[in-house]
């Protein structure tokens, strides 16, 4: 696009027969226009950018995981207890402008705190969730 498009920004140099174009700046480029667009490259789908965006994926959830769980800790300490429902949409709406919480995520992130002992299930009532202090 930059070699053989509406702008000539590059002029292909003659390769020594392997196969490969060699590339150097049009010195000589001019235009009437004040800007002009310059289009851009393919993205790379190289396996280094899957692996790139793989990290980048697990680095994501991993931190969504923490807020998730600082936000249900953060609402059950000002409520002691709720029922799961209200919680989960407590937390839903408490985290609306970062990200959208899912509700599977939820209820790991509360059944994880509950293994950690950061909350507690009423023996009575199991959808009825008891911060521990």
């Amino acid at each position: 696009a930059l070699v053989k498009g509406k702008y000539k920004l590059l002029m292909e140099e003659a390769g020594e027969g392997n196969g490969q174009a060699r590339y150097a700046a049009n010195w000589n480029f001019e235009t009437r226009a004040r800007r002009i667009k310059v289009p851009l490259l393919p993205a790379d789908k190289s396996a280094q950018a899957s692996e790139d965006r793989l990290a980048n994926l697990l680095k994501i959830s991993e931190e969504r995981r923490y807020a998730v769980e600082a936000t249900i800790v953060r609402i059950m300490k000002t409520q002691r207890q709720l029922r799961y429902a209200e919680l989960s949409s407590q937390v839903v709406s408490a985290l609306a402008p970062i990200f959208q919480a899912q509700a599977k995520t939820i209820r790991k992130r509360v059944d994880d705190l509950v293994e950690r002992d950061y909350l507690e299930l009423d023996e009575a009532d199991d959808s009825l969730i008891k911060y521990v202090a």
